[in-house]
């Protein structure tokens, strides 16, 4: 009589899979751990490669930001500066929207709202190279990280391309609950609670 490698089940003769859990009948202890090694492995490889698509996202972005905001200033500071530059009325009704708002202070108000947007992303990069680093000895940073909805909200409003990337880990998270326990079990020892 078989016992199936994978939950101590006996297995009647003839039986190929394990009623309970669905193992190969034929599998052995050794080849399931081998085989859940490989899906560990592939699985943090997947992790940490869309999780370096996000940290460029953000990077490109908190540059993007940055220039915008240099732009910006500098314009912001001539126009303050000069009395000699006429800004023709259409054009300051069109950036403006109409409103009985200085130029100067719309333009400003740009510089600083792009400066905390390039600011935020240039964060958000760094926490997501520092969890690059920690996840091959402790993933539940990752996982901690794609179930905040702080998180999320700082990305809805700061990059939307990084957003993609979040997403897509934010769903492997959610749909790999149980791969995520186990390798919580062996890298720290515990029970596999991920959620810790």
């Amino acid at each position: 009589m078989k016992i199936c490698s994978k939950c101590g089940k006996a297995l009647e003769e003839g039986e190929l899979f394990c009623t309970i859990c669905g193992t190969d009948a034929n599998k052995t202890r050794e080849s399931l751990a081998e085989e859940e090694a490989r899906q560990e492995s592939e699985f943090r490889a997947s992790y940490k490669r869309i999780l370096r698509y996000e940290r460029l996202a953000f990077k490109i972005g908190g540059i993007v930001y940055l220039v915008l905001t240099v732009l910006l200033a500098v314009i912001t500071f001539v126009l303050m500066g000069s009395e000699g530059i006429a800004v023709p009325p259409a054009l300051v009704e069109y950036i403006t929207g109409g409103g009985d708002v200085d130029l100067n202070t719309y333009l400003f108000s740009y510089v600083i709202a792009y400066c905390v947007i390039s600011a935020v992303n240039m964060i958000l990069s760094k926490k997501a190279e520092s969890c690059m680093d920690e996840m091959d000895s402790d993933i539940r940073y990752a996982v901690r990280r794609y179930t905040s909805f702080g998180t999320l909200f700082l990305i809805i409003f700061t990059n939307e391309v990084a957003l993609v990337f979040y997403i897509i880990n934010f769903i492997k998270t959610r749909s790999n609950a149980a791969l995520l326990s186990r390798i919580v079990a062996k890298q720290c020892g515990s029970k596999g609670d991920f959620a810790q």
